[in-house]
């Protein structure tokens, strides 16, 4: 029993699973039908279906799917609990979050909280001076953040 639930053996719980490149960190997984993917200990799962497939590196460097809720990575990238964010570059401060939603986001690892369902989280410090989307309806920043250049943020 122990055997067969070694390392080494990678186990498949999907029929319409064609193939599956595993290595010691399981490079890719190229099939839109993998329900989900055990990977090492840095990422512990990826629990959506329409994972096509995901690149996992010791920062969990890219992750490129528009319907992935979460993602569990480091501890530097803890969590990404938005199921419209395409992808994220995650590194120590976290430098940037493309998402259309979100048109641009810099910071440090200082990023107190976002409360907005469109916008998981912002890193705030006396280094972003604006926050110009139309969808974010409160900032939580510093005395440096001079001004709130959009009308919808209150």
């Amino acid at each position: 029993m122990l055997f067969f639930r070694s390392a080494s053996v990678r186990r498949m719980r999907e029929s319409r699973v064609p193939w599956l490149v595993a290595t010691s960190r399981v490079d890719a997984a190229r099939e839109s039908r993998v329900p989900w993917l055990v990977a090492t200990s840095r990422v512990d799962a990826a629990r959506e279906p329409r994972v096509p497939w995901l690149v996992e590196s010791n920062l969990v460097d890219v992750t490129r799917e528009s319907r992935v809720p979460w993602l569990v990575g480091t501890s530097r990238v803890e969590a990404a609990r938005e199921s419209r964010v395409p992808w994220l570059v995650g590194t120590s401060r976290v430098d940037a979050a493309r998402e259309s939603r979100v048109p641009w986001l810099v910071g440090t690892s200082r990023v107190d909280a976002t409360r907005e369902s469109r916008v998981p989280w912002l890193v705030g410090t006396s280094r972003v001076d604006a926050a110009r989307e139309s969808r974010v309806p409160w900032l939580v920043g510093t005395s440096r953040v001079d001004a709130a250049r959009e009308s919808r943020v209150p």
